[in-house]
């Protein structure tokens, strides 16, 4: 959901990916969607719709350490 949270922000900024970042999120989303299938849609729907201080509290949650 965090990857969600992120793509929300950056399209909310119209900010764009250089090249080489587009790689690298391309190959993320790919591990992501060979672990989650079909669900790391609605996975980043939800994190798409975090606030700051949830995404914060999401990284900063004992799954990340």
């Amino acid at each position: 959901m965090l990857l969600g949270f992120v793509e929300g922000q950056l399209q909310s900024l119209g900010a764009r990916r250089d090249y080489t970042e587009r790689q690298e999120h391309e190959r993320v989303v790919a591990m992501f969607r060979s672990a989650f299938g079909e669900r790391l849609d609605e996975l980043m729907a939800l994190g798409a719709q975090w606030n700051e201080e949830r995404a914060a509290t999401a990284l900063n949650s004992e799954s990340f350490r």
